[in-house]
């Protein structure tokens, strides 16, 4: 584990050992003495298998994990007791209509929305890139799952159960199959930023990494971005913010507000050094026996500037991804501040980090 106040990934694994973090509890005393601000609440679980029979993972396996645990829970999740054979007869109510095709709110909850056919789903997959690897017999697959919003006890039950039954599907078109070694307990955790509290912040420079866990897809006109502005990161992240805490959390008319002001800070942070490789592969799908170009960037990006401000909902970014496809585990940043504002301090060759909190 990794403490009681942490949360981290490994190789595309996910360890679970934390309490609610310390910003979420600032904003339910602020909302209690009368303030505001963003929230997204939110629900992690994953499982650990072992193959028994060799087969290809895609580069991404999001969409390969996706498609698995989609077809499970259409048969597990849905809320009428004969599974609807085509359209969701109750998407409302239906576990698998809210995570992989959510209803469109009416009346929308944010301008944002007006007029969109679809809303984001609020399922992610949390998983590494492993580069079109062959898993051979006895290898170990760690699979994460978060689920943006709020659930009820069954709803956590129905997802723990989902997980339990993957070891009876094919996977892949080599139709390999895993064994169940382990299934975590569902933990729920929130994350807050208020805009107003973050202005106020020091304007102090500092530097800070941000690593890109899973590829990035962010396009203009239509060609993926292989560099990138932080201003256009934190532009992105913000809209993407904003829609998700209207859908599934609670977002303040103030953070719209204070944007311009957000953005202006945003404006003074550089990009002090990048290394950036651009990635392009297909998922398959089952459903069509069609294929599907993906794209993104993978590698870290080091900033410098008056951060402060900005971290509390960068911080909202690693639980919410950014960026397309980021139903298919796409997008998934961690941030971590250097030592210093120049350097990384080294001990014994090993750099060493300091994580904001």
């Amino acid at each position: 584990m990794c403490g009681n106040k942490t949360r981290c990934s490994v190789d595309g694994a996910v360890v679970f050992g934390f309490v609610r973090r310390s910003g979420a509890l600032f904003l339910r005393r602020r909302r209690a003495a009368g303030g505001n601000g963003m929230l997204l609440p939110f629900l992690e679980c994953s499982a650990t298998y072992e193959v028994v029979k060799p087969f290809r993972i895609p580069a991404h396996p999001g969409s390969l994990w996706r498609g698995v645990i989609g077809r499970t829970l259409r048969r597990e999740g849905c809320a009428k007791l004969n599974v609807c054979a085509g359209s969701c007869g109750l998407p409302k109510e239906c576990l698998y209509s809210r995570l992989f095709d959510p209803v469109v709110p009416n009346p929308p909850p944010h301008r944002f929305l007006r007029g969109q056919q679809e809303v984001p789903p609020p399922l992610l997959p949390l998983v590494g890139w492993s580069g079109n690897a062959r898993l051979e017999k006895g290898a170990t697959v760690r699979m994460g799952l978060r689920c943006l919003g709020r659930w009820t006890e069954r709803e956590q039950h129905v997802l723990g159960n989902v997980l339990r039954m993957i070891p009876n599907a094919l996977l892949g078109r080599d139709e390999g199959r895993v064994e169940l070694v382990s299934v975590s307990e569902p933990v729920s955790d929130e994350q807050a930023a208020c805009a107003r509290d973050c202005l106020a912040m020091d304007r102090d420079s500092f530097s800070m990494e941000v690593r890109l866990v899973t590829p990035l897809w962010m396009e203009q006109e239509g060609r993926l971005l292989t560099e990138l502005s932080f201003s256009r990161l934190f532009t992105d992240v913000m809209r993407r913010l904003t829609v998700l805490c209207s859908l599934y959390g609670v977002h303040d008319p103030d953070d719209d507000a204070n944007f311009s002001a957000l953005r202006a800070v945003a404006s003074e942070v550089r990009v002090r050094k990048s290394r950036l490789c651009p990635l392009h592969w297909e998922r398959h799908s089952l459903e069509t026996d069609e294929r599907h170009p993906l794209h993104g960037v993978l590698g870290e990006v080091t900033l410098e500037g008056p951060l402060a401000p900005l971290v509390p909902f960068l911080r909202l970014a690693e639980v919410a991804h950014v960026g397309k496809a980021t139903s298919f585990g796409l997008g998934r940043l961690q941030i971590t501040r250097f030592p210093n504002a120049h350097d990384r301090e080294t001990a014994n060759g090993t750099a060493r980090w300091k994580e904001i909190g």
